[in-house]
């Protein structure tokens, strides 16, 4: 595989000690946090040697599974993008099934899990699965309103899993897009995980309309106060066909881009966003940096890429990973980046991507 297509694991690695460093450094007066996070250093080492080896035999492991454990959700917010794809309700993968999947993920090289939905904490099994996989990091994406203080006691136990708390700005803007009372909760939320040691993030959608006040430096800091040690950033993709005024221009997706080199000497805070995906070698859906596993099975190339030819009740992992779909894709890397204009390459191109079926290959990107 060329050094074009492949996933910069190096930028990767540096990115992961960064994170450790930082870490390390917010969670210094808690000692079971920092035993935890020795451990988990030294199991993000193995998995990379893990990976190393199995690249030699020709197998690329992405080293982020992303998996969307439910379709089902508390809330019904504006725009949802779960909501939005009208999939055909399917069975949902069992306790075990999801279990088996990381556990394969695991032993492949596959450290760290993005946990979708829905929302994650409508199942009841959640613990039961983060417990069977001690070392594996699932980055958690939740709108919260599920974690009273009874769960509290199982997050300060379950150090693995790292809530990332849905937020669309003040109470102004993520109580009119997710329902009244979401904020008022976050801010709760917040509270009671820094006293409890609980390491969080939280989770932005960025749009046009609360573009100025999710990157307004005084709601930022006023959030790392609060405990927040990781902000994601995901810009606003109009699912529904209707909302492209939502869409943030390409003056606003370069400030997020440039956040990747400024946003923790700002703020003293850890940065992501799938928008500076060039900075990690272009796109790494497709089993480059990432793939997406669906509630149903479904191993897709990310998930605003919800395409696939390979379900897990059929397949192995180890076989998906080489499916004819990520095939296409990683082969027309280079026309894919040539025609990108910004934000996430594969989303741009997704009326190409519903066009690829098993054995079809790519005559013209553009």
């Amino acid at each position: 595989m060329s050094d074009t297509i492949a996933f910069n694991s190096a930028s990767y690695n540096i990115g992961f000690r960064n994170i450790f460093t930082y870490l390390l450094k917010f969670n210094k007066n808690s000692m079971k946090n920092i035993l935890f996070l020795f451990r988990v250093l030294l199991y993000q080492r193995k998995a990379a040697k893990i990976r190393k080896q199995n690249k030699k035999e020709g197998i690329i492991v992405p080293p982020f599974i992303m998996i969307s454990i439910t379709r089902q959700c508390n809330l019904n917010c504006k725009g949802c993008y779960q909501k939005a794809q009208h999939r055909t309700p399917q069975k949902e993968m069992s306790t075990e099934k999801i279990i088996s999947v990381l556990k394969e993920a695991e032993n492949l090289g596959s450290s760290l899990a993005g946990i979708l939905g829905g929302e994650p904490f409508m199942r009841k099994d959640y613990f039961e699965i983060t417990a069977s996989l001690p070392n594996m990091i699932f980055a958690t994406f939740t709108n919260g309103m599920l974690i009273d203080d009874e769960m509290i006691k199982k997050l300060k136990k379950h150090k693995n899993i790292f809530p990332l708390i849905s937020n669309e700005g003040y109470e102004c803007e993520t109580d009119g897009r997710r329902g009244p009372g979401v904020y008022k909760h976050f801010r709760e939320l917040a509270e009671k995980f820094r006293k409890n040691h609980i390491m969080f993030g939280v989770s932005f959608t960025a749009t046009s309309e609360n573009f100025d006040i999710v990157n307004d430096e005084k709601f930022i800091k006023d959030l790392v106060k609060s405990g927040s040690t990781l902000f994601f950033y995901m810009d606003y993709r109009p699912v529904d066909g209707k909302s492209s005024h939502l869409e943030l221009s390409k003056e606003q997706l370069q400030v997020l881009i440039d956040y990747t080199d400024t946003f923790r000497l700002k703020y003293d805070a850890i940065y992501l966003a799938p928008v500076a995906e060039k900075r990690y070698g272009g796109c790494f859906g497709a089993g480059k940096g990432l793939i997406h596993v669906n509630f149903d099975g479904d191993v897709e190339p990310c998930p605003f890429a919800p395409i696939s030819d390979m379900n897990l009740y059929d397949v192995s992992l180890k076989e998906a990973l080489n499916s004819e779909v990520f095939r296409i894709i990683k082969e027309n890397h280079d026309k894919l980046e040539h025609t990108h204009h910004g934000g996430c390459t594969l989303w741009e191109h997704r009326e190409w991507l519903q066009t690829i079926k098993k054995e079809e290959v790519l005559e013209d990107a553009g």
